[in-house]
C-alpha cells in the first residue's frame, strides 16, 4: 500500500497533486489500471475530497476481486461525519476507485468499529457493508463527484408514509433529464476526440510517406 507523504495541512493540496500524479504516471505491473483520457478527472475529483476531508487522503491498494484476481487501484478511507436523526456519527468509509472509474460509480464500503455493527436490512448498506444508495446508483460520467458521495453518503432523501426510505419523484423527474444531457454530450465530446486523433494520426502517417519519399527522389537525383 503507497501513501502520499505526510505534510503541513497548509501543503496538503500540493503533496497530494504530487502523489497523483505520481501513481498515474507508473507503467508496469503495479500501474492503475485507468486509461490516460480519465486519469485527470480522476486527479479533479480526489484532490477536492482530500481538501473537504483532511482524513480522506488518496492511497494505493490492492483489491481482491476473487481467490486469483487482485489489481492495484487508488481508494481514500477513514472516517466520515454522518448525520443520522440530527446526531452525527464518525463512521468509517472505504471509497474504491475501480477500474472502470469515472464512468462508473466507485465501490464504497462501510467499515464499523470493534463495538457497532451493521444493521440487518439496511437500506443502504448489505451484510458486507457494500453502500448502494441513490447518488451511486444515479452516477452520471464527469457530472458525479467523490466530495458530494463522502458528505452525507448514507442520508436519505425523503422518508415516506410507509416508513421506507425513497426519493423526491420531482426531484428525479428534474434530475434525470440533465444527467441524460450531460452524458450524451460527453460521449459526442469522446467520439470526437477519437476522430481527432485518427485523423492525426492519419495525418502523420502522410507526413511520414511523403518524407521518405523526398529522401528517395533527392537519392535519385543525387546518383544521376
Amino acid at each position: 500500500m503507497v501513501h502520499p507523504p505526510s505534510s503541513p495541512s497548509s501543503s496538503t493540496t500540493q503533496f497530494t497533486q504530487q502523489f497523483l500524479s505520481s501513481v498515474l504516471s507508473q507503467r508496469g505491473p503495479s500501474s492503475l489500471p485507468h486509461s490516460e483520457d480519465v486519469k485527470w478527472l480522476i486527479c479533479q475529483n480526489l484532490l477536492p475530497l482530500s481538501e473537504s476531508f483532511s482524513s480522506l487522503h488518496p492511497k494505493t491498494a490492492t483489491f481482491t476481486h476473487n481467490v486469483s484476481h487482485t489489481v492495484n487501484l487508488l481508494q481514500s478511507d477513514d472516517t466520515v461525519p454522518i448525520l443520522f436523526h440530527n446526531v452525527t456519527y464518525n463512521i468509517t468509509v472505504i471509497i474504491w476507485l475501480m477500474e472502470t472509474y469515472p464512468h462508473h460509480p466507485p465501490l464504497v464500503f462501510v467499515n464499523p468499529m470493534r463495538d457497532m455493527v451493521n444493521k440487518r436490512q439496511h437500506a443502504f448498506v448489505n451484510p458486507f457493508g457494500l453502500v448502494s444508495i441513490p447518488y451511486l446508483q444515479n452516477w452520471v460520467y464527469s457530472s458525479s463527484i467523490l466530495v458530494d458521495l463522502a458528505r452525507n453518503p448514507l442520508r436519505p432523501r425523503r422518508t415516506g408514509s410507509g416508513g421506507g426510505v425513497t426519493e423526491d419523484p420531482n426531484e428525479v423527474y428534474r434530475r434525470n433529464p440533465i444527467n441524460k444531457l450531460v452524458e450524451n454530450v460527453h460521449t459526442d465530446v469522446e467520439v470526437l476526440r477519437k476522430k481527432r486523433e485518427v485523423e492525426m494520426e492519419g495525418m502523420f502517417t502522410a507526413q511520414a510517406v511523403l518524407r521518405q519519399r523526398e529522401e528517395e527522389v533527392s537519392k535519385g537525383l543525387r546518383e544521376m
